[in-house]
């Protein structure tokens, strides 16, 4: 704790998530700005930033970047651990799981379903999560270093 700038205990956590936060959507801010994100299928990502506008606002963000460091070092704020093969892993397990209810059995509280249409989704979610379950493997490894 920096004497000079004291906090009490829910005063510095509650700076640390502020901070964490602003840290974080500027971090995605800027990955947004050096590579805007492509649409897909299921995605269509609308009102790019201005292409003009990527070195002004790459400035103004580093910027931001500075001063929140600068907080943090400032008032003894301690950095939290954020685990990237955890974080996936629980999100893919997730997923997995909506998948699992969305086959023919979890869709039938939306009307009848089409053969075909209940055919294909068995088939094809399946192999969906086949792949899903191999990346679920590949974290699980990761994470625990075998």
């Amino acid at each position: 704790m920096n004497s000079k700038l004291p906090l009490n205990e829910p005063q510095e956590r509650r700076l640390t998530i502020v901070l964490t936060r602003v840290e974080g959507a500027l971090r995605n801010l800027r990955a947004n700005v050096l590579h805007p994100p492509e649409s897909s299928r299921l995605t269509c990502y609308v009102d790019p930033i201005d292409p003009t506008l990527a070195e002004p606002l790459a400035n103004a963000i580093g910027r931001a970047q500075i001063q929140v460091e600068r907080m943090a070092r400032d008032l003894d704020l301690h950095a939290g651990r954020n685990s990237i093969c955890h974080t996936h892993l629980a999100a893919f397990e997730l997923l997995n799981i909506d998948l699992y209810t969305s086959r023919v059995d979890g869709l039938r509280g939306y009307g009848k379903i089409a053969s075909p249409t209940a055919h294909y989704l068995e088939t094809e979610i399946a192999a969906l999560e086949t792949d899903l379950e191999a990346i679920i493997r590949w974290l699980k490894s990761n994470e625990t270093g075998t």
